[in-house]
């Protein structure tokens, strides 16, 4: 899935990287509670990398999450 497909999406998604190992334990444990969620591989997705760096006022942290609140879990 690209950013330009989230247009309209309610689930979390997480942005990241396959290599940062932040990103790599995050999703083990949304996997490990199963919490649904989209994940967007920045490095292959260029529209991703301009929205995490125009978020986060010109850096790249990992892993950015969007979506729903806490709260709606």
């Amino acid at each position: 899935m690209t950013v330009n497909d989230l247009s309209h999406h309610e689930e979390l998604v997480v942005y990241g990287t396959g290599w940062c190992p932040d990103v790599r334990r995050s999703r083990a444990l949304l996997d490990a509670a199963r919490i649904p969620y989209v994940y967007v591989d920045v490095d292959e997705d260029q529209a991703a990398t301009k929205l995490i760096r125009r978020l986060q006022q010109g850096n790249a942290a990992f892993p950015p999450w969007s979506g729903p609140t806490a709260a709606s879990w």
